[in-house]
């Protein structure tokens, strides 16, 4: 199936608030005796260098936590799009609205704790892939076939004449496809958006990206 565009769309700090994240882990980690404060500051740590972080290797460590049962009560605290920001929801409604494919592309160094992300946020149902490079328009790249389409290979996607990459991260347009148009999102007004490709641009919230 040919279709026309295919929306691509980073997962942590695009739609995923980060801090409403470990406001969550904190509480779980409260109610099942699991140290938080050591969590908080390798997750800060590795914040300061863009890197991915995931909690799970340090909860699984600890003899009294079955990590199950952390996943399960994350879930519950996380009700009613409490991990999302304000304007991600709205923005997935106008997709679907438009009934524009999309899916989400996202860096992690933890297969099962961006998964639990997904799942807590009310996204399950959205496509996704997870990457361990935050490099992500190179992997874009490679969907496109000898005709120049997009193919994710994704069973419920189809072929596409464009993509359009939603990310936060100014290195995840490196090397971004002509046919791809690209969206810096610079929530805090911090990013430095000079040496953007052309065909990237940069916004504050998710109702400008053009849909």
């Amino acid at each position: 199936m040919n279709k026309n565009i295919l929306y691509v769309i980073d997962l942590d700090r695009t739609l995923v608030d980060v801090e409403k994240v470990m406001e969550v882990t904190e509480e779980v980690c409260d109610e099942l005796g699991v140290d938080f404060k050591k969590i908080y500051k390798d997750q800060r740590d590795l914040a300061k260098i863009g890197a991915a972080y995931s909690p799970f290797s340090y909860i699984s460590d600890q003899s009294n936590v079955d990590i199950e049962q952390f996943k399960k009560r994350f879930i519950e605290l996380s009700a009613k799009d409490k991990l999302l920001f304000s304007d991600s929801r709205e923005f997935i409604d106008n997709l679907k609205g438009a009934r524009r494919d999309f899916m989400i592309l996202t860096h992690g160094v933890d297969n099962d704790w961006q998964i639990l992300k997904i799942q807590a946020s009310n996204l399950a149902e959205v496509p996704y892939v997870i990457v361990k490079n935050r490099h992500k328009s190179r992997f874009i790249s490679r969907w496109i076939d000898q005709d120049n389409l997009f193919n994710p290979q994704i069973d419920s996607l189809g072929v596409y004449k464009k993509c359009v990459f939603v990310d936060d991260r100014k290195e995840a347009f490196i090397e971004i496809p002509s046919n791809c148009s690209g969206y810096l999102l610079d929530r805090g007004g911090i990013e430095d958006d000079s040496n953007l490709p052309e065909n990237v641009k940069t916004i504050k919230i998710l109702s400008e990206v053009e849909i």
